[in-house]
């Protein structure tokens, strides 16, 4: 994508459960989506909606809200998020013991994953989530894209957080050239897979989990 498109989205937003239902979106787009010329960057700011630009440290903007890649100083924020979807942590009580460093390096130096965080422009993350990038001999060594670990900040739902973040992924995989885009949903969460067929998701699978 160049750096003279620009997607517009709007609407509500998601929770994300453990338990497998898959959706699947065969065809990558965006919702609601538009495109402004380059002289509007960077200082576009557009109510309800966000900025996608593909290849930089920070890839989108929500007024005020800023879709990046995540960073080391981000990883307190990331676990808080994920500790606890219905309440609000302080990422000041988390401990980011070693395995927590050893799995963020990981992520973050390998080119077939990224870790993705919305912050309100001052470091203050309030959501994120991470994309895994899979090829795959199956679909004729087309590339997917596994989205997982989707939170928004207990206090900051029901403004389109979460789909301005999910719109993101879904388009930053599309520029990347895979050909579809995948997730799981706990098959309790009725509004998010509402909210998930509003994306193009499809429920074309049923997912199986084993724990060790």
């Amino acid at each position: 994508m160049s750096r003279e498109d620009v997607w517009l989205s709007q609407g509500d937003d998601k929770r994300q459960g453990a338990a497998p239902f898959p959706f699947v979106a065969t065809r990558l787009r965006a919702v609601n989506g538009g495109s402004v010329g380059a002289g509007a960057l960077p200082d576009l700011c557009v109510s309800g909606g966000g900025v996608v630009l593909d290849g930089a440290q920070v890839a989108g903007m929500l007024c005020g809200v800023t879709i990046r890649t995540a960073t080391r100083r981000d990883l307190s924020a990331i676990i808080a998020l994920l500790a606890d979807e219905d309440t609000v942590v302080d990422p000041r009580t988390v401990e980011v013991d070693e395995a927590y460093e050893r799995t963020f390096k990981a992520v973050d130096t390998d080119e077939r994953n990224e870790m993705i965080v919305m912050d309100e422009g001052d470091g203050t993350v309030v959501g994120c989530l991470q994309l895994t990038y899979i090829p795959g001999l199956g679909r004729h060594g087309q590339e997917r894209a596994l989205i997982e670990a989707v939170r928004v900040r207990a206090d900051r739902r029901g403004a389109g957080l979460g789909r301005e973040l999910l719109t993101w992924a879904i388009e930053r995989a599309r520029a990347r050239g895979c050909t579809l885009v995948q997730l799981t949903s706990n098959k309790r969460r009725t509004e998010a897979h509402r909210f998930y067929d509003s994306l193009g998701f499809v429920r074309s699978h049923d997912g199986f989990k084993l724990s060790f």
